[in-house]
């Protein structure tokens, strides 16, 4: 169930972990290397002040997780101690995975020699943690790797610059504008162009060509004041009561509100159809002639 020996092959990260993730947070972090957390290798983790250990080891039965907190660490009066090794203490081969952020580590003999030799890399002096570069056993993998990626790139460039190629060869083609606007429902106004200067009487009119050009005009805001005389009959000037008469009032669309109801379509239309906001309709209609206020509208 719990099997570490001397046949294991330790693969140590080289930036501190955080040591509160589990077995699939850990399991992750080793396959952003490119390395398969089920191929047998002891997986080693320490946290940001190297004080404790965490190994992760995928066994027959499953993932077994390691969590080692060494006793060299056991705090003295706010202290705490750490190992101290010889100068001339050699460890066992250890080589950098391409710059990963995993080091594989060769670590023959027993566990004991294992050990020492992790903590002799994880709180030594710089002398104990100098890398000694060499061939490791993920060259091949590495070398393969890199070269498929090459190609990909090679590949996609390729494509890039067909697909470049292509645009501008069509780029010369003029666009093609319409002869004419598609149009339905609009007033049409016609009017004839002659040339200047000539006498018509000794030239016959043979054809035609029409032109088509579309107009805008903007949008009218006008003011409709209804003027209502107060009649009273003749002849009844000077009794009490004469006969008064006055067209009625026109029936505003709302109570007390003195616009008509092609305003107020316009305004719903702007805002609902169009989604024109109403500082930009207050804008518009300033432009027009007619100075109203945001709250106004929104009203």
């Amino acid at each position: 169930m719990f099997n570490l020996n001397e046949n294991n092959r330790f693969v140590m990260s080289r930036n501190p972990m955080d040591l509160r993730k589990g077995v699939d947070s850990l399991c992750g972090a080793i396959r952003s290397c490119h390395l398969g957390p089920l191929n047998g290798d002891v997986y080693v983790f320490s946290n940001r002040s190297r004080t404790v250990l965490k190994l992760l080891h995928w066994e027959r039965g499953g993932y077994t997780l390691y969590y080692k907190r060494p006793k060299i660490f056991a705090r003295r009066r706010g202290v705490e101690r750490r190992p101290t090794y010889e100068k001339n203490q050699a460890g066992p081969e250890k080589s950098p995975s391409h710059g990963r952020a995993l080091y594989c580590l060769r670590l023959p003999g027993p566990n004991a020699e294992r050990i020492a030799y992790l903590e002799r890399l994880l709180w030594g002096g710089k002398r104990d943690r100098r890398v000694a570069q060499g061939p490791t056993l993920f060259d091949a993998f590495f070398d393969e790797a890199a070269e498929s990626k090459e190609a990909a790139i090679a590949s996609t460039v390729r494509e890039i610059r067909k697909e470049a190629e292509k645009r501008r060869a069509g780029s010369g083609k003029k666009p093609a504008r319409p002869e004419r606007y598609l149009y339905a429902g609009l007033p049409e106004e016609w009017r004839t162009e002659y040339p200047q200067g000539v006498n018509f009487a000794e030239y016959d009119i043979i054809g035609k060509e029409v032109t088509r050009i579309l107009h805008r005009s903007p949008a009218r805001v006008w003011v409709e004041c209804v003027e209502r005389p107060v009649l009273r009959k003749k002849g009844e000037k000077d009794i009490p009561s004469p006969s008064i008469l006055q067209a009625p009032a026109p029936v505003p669309v709302l109570g007390g509100g003195h616009v008509a109801a092609d305003f107020l379509a316009g305004v719903l239309a702007d805002k609902f159809v169009y989604h024109i906001p109403e500082y930009r309709q207050v804008k518009m209609y300033a432009d027009a002639g007619v100075k109203l206020s945001t709250s106004t509208l929104n009203d």
